[in-house]
């Protein structure tokens, strides 16, 4: 019995120790379980807008550490920055997408980081994150991730409309009259009234209305109360009420209101211009015989600030005409000046006139060029130092330039091109070669250099031309002459008939100077064809045996210089016959004779 009892007692103990290691166990596995990330969207999806994406891990908690990364399509969002969470970051680090933080203490369900998404266009779009989160003593690491979709809708529209549709006050009525485009009124209430009610109504109804407080407690003497209206995209218009108290102020005449083009404007206060413009100063002119307020520029440029139905502005006040017309800034990376229009006396230039150009979705008076429009166009500037001038306008790229004058005398003519010049005939007329005329480059001097090359060198080059041409007719005509001398000198030599028998034509010599030699004196002698020889009677007629008519001879060149006689004399080359020894019979056997015996003959009695 008593061993039984102390059995039961020892499995008992073993049970509720192994009860408390699994108890043990289960909490220690509590604390180790593995986290979960999670994200949350903050702020507006609008195209254009940015708002937050927020990174949050939980689980059992808490975490000594994480390395996570955001994924975006680009698309839809771009990343604008990573920060740390709310859990109190140590070692907080970031990249473009990536984030991470160590040795700190994450309780769970904290943010751990906030990404700042800009969304760039309408749709729906996936956010996705991972995460690498360690445990407390840094000997365990868990993964986890998380997406979520985020739907990016177009840009909402905010009003700017900041304009009263009423406003009252009680006691007293305002002046003058209420109109939402007029910002300043006059009241008056007796010197018991300490306060006044004001009410005031947007034009718009997401607008906001506000008031400085003053009408709970006037003060004697003069109050402004300001009621300001912040319309629905943050812009802010204010009204003012002038409350006297008491005795009232001599009430100034009220500024006339200046029309121009059927537009009416209304002269404001000076204080309520905040700034003034550069080289300005407040001063006094007059309209329609009144004295009224004004800026004054270093150039004695006019100007007001008045108030028109599009707001309050500052415009150019043209004393002579009574007539004002706005004025905008024209601004650039290196300058900045005031657009003005183009004053009534300006001596517009030649092939220009009058015209608008929509500058910053305003219209503003130039100059166009009628007769060339590709040319830029000019406009009236004045600039800081209040100095006014007319510039060109490029309306492309919008760049302007200091006016120097008209240069519609600077646009490139077509220049010519140049023909070939003819070739000369045998009798050319001497022609003057065309001059090309010159594109001037510039106005500058070195312009007029290039001009006065040109033409000097086409005046040369037409000399040269011709003078060749002159020197072509002239050796042409010699030729000419030279033939015309030989074809004289050849009719005189020809030979006479003999008993009523032709003899063959001799060929004409093309040149004079070439000589042909007979043989049979004692020495050779240079004889042209049908010459006699030294020593015969001319004038005696004499019967000569036809002779054989001359072979040809070849074509000497022009100008040959004269045969030099070799000590050794040729074979002959015509037969030589001695009219001595000459009679009818002879003449008829030596007719008959064949042409070979002939020659051989001749060769026999032609030795030397």
């Amino acid at each position: 019995m008593k061993s039984n009892l102390s059995r039961f007692w020892h499995k008992a103990a073993a049970f509720v120790v192994s009860a408390a290691f699994v108890v043990g166990m289960m909490q220690a596995a509590k604390v180790w379980a593995a986290p979960a990330a999670g994200l949350s969207k903050s702020g507006s999806a609008e195209v254009g807008k940015t708002i937050n994406v927020n990174v949050t891990v939980s689980g059992d908690g808490p975490y000594g550490g994480y390395n996570g990364s955001i994924n975006v399509d680009s698309e839809y969002f771009e990343i604008v920055g990573i920060s740390a969470g709310n859990y109190g970051a140590a070692n907080f680090g970031k990249s473009s997408k990536s984030f991470l933080d160590y040795n700190c203490n994450i309780p769970s369900g904290s943010t751990i980081a906030v990404v700042q998404l800009k969304c760039l266009k309408e749709g729906v779009a996936s956010v996705s994150v991972s995460l690498e989160v360690s445990s407390l003593d840094g000997t365990a690491s868990y993964s986890t991730s998380a997406s979520a979709s985020i739907t990016i809708v177009a840009p909402v529209v905010l009003s700017g409309n900041a304009n009263l549709s009423s406003l009252s006050v009680a006691p007293g009525t305002l002046s003058p009259s209420f109109s939402k485009g007029t910002t300043n009124y006059h009241v008056t209430v007796p010197e018991s009234q300490t306060s006044i009610a004001v009410t005031a109504t947007p034009e718009d109804s997401k607008a906001k209305v506000s008031l400085n407080g003053v009408q709970k407690s006037l003060n004697p003497g003069d109050n402004t109360v300001k009621v300001s209206v912040t319309a629905e995209n943050g812009d802010v218009k204010t009204y003012k009420i002038l409350v006297t108290r008491g005795a009232p102020t001599p009430t100034p005449e009220p500024y006339p209101v200046i029309v121009t083009d059927g537009n009416s404007y209304t002269i404001l206060e000076p204080e309520s211009l905040e700034t003034i413009p550069t080289g300005f100063a407040w001063s006094e002119t007059t309209y329609n015989s009144k004295t009224v307020p004004c800026l004054v520029g270093p150039s004695g440029t006019l100007m007001m600030w008045l108030l028109s139905d599009s707001g309050n502005g500052l415009y150019i006040y043209d004393l002579d005409t009574q007539t004002v017309a706005p004025c905008y800034a024209y601004t650039n990376e290196a300058v900045s000046m005031m657009i003005l229009p183009i004053p009534s006396d300006y001596v517009i230039p030649n092939g220009y006139e009058k015209a608008t150009y929509t500058y910053q979705e305003h219209e503003v008076e130039v100059l166009k060029n009628t007769e060339h429009p590709e040319l830029p166009s000019l406009i009236y500037l004045m600039d800081s130092a209040g100095t006014e001038s007319i510039y060109y306008l490029d309306e492309q790229t919008g760049m302007i330039l200091p006016f120097r004058g008209d240069i519609s005398d600077l646009i490139a003519t077509p220049t010519p091109v140049p023909t070939d010049t003819p070739t000369p005939s045998p009798t050319p007329t001497p022609t003057t070669a065309p001059v090309e005329t010159a594109t001037p480059e510039s106005t500058s001097n070195g312009g007029n250099r290039y001009k006065l090359a040109t033409i000097v060198l086409a005046g040369v080059c037409c000399l040269l031309l011709a003078a060749f041409v002159v020197l072509l007719v002239m050796r042409m005509k010699d030729r000419n002459d030279m033939d015309q001398a030989y074809v004289e000198e050849e009719d005189v030599d020809e030979p006479e008939e003999n008993d009523n028998v032709a003899e063959p034509e001799e060929e004409t010599p093309e040149n004079e100077g070439d000589h042909y030699y007979q043989f049979g004196d004692e020495e050779p002698e240079m004889r042209r064809p049908g010459a006699k020889r030294a020593g015969e009677d001319l004038d005696k007629k004499e019967e000569v045996k036809k002779e054989e008519p001359l072979p040809d001879f070849p074509e000497f060149p022009e100008k040959k210089p004269e045969p030099v006689i070799e000590q050794s004399v040729p074979s002959p080359l015509i037969t030589v016959v001695d009219t001595d020894d000459a009679s009818p019979e002879n003449s008829a056997d030596q007719e008959d004779k064949p042409e070979d015996e002939d020659n051989k003959d001749g060769d026999d009695d032609g030795e030397v």
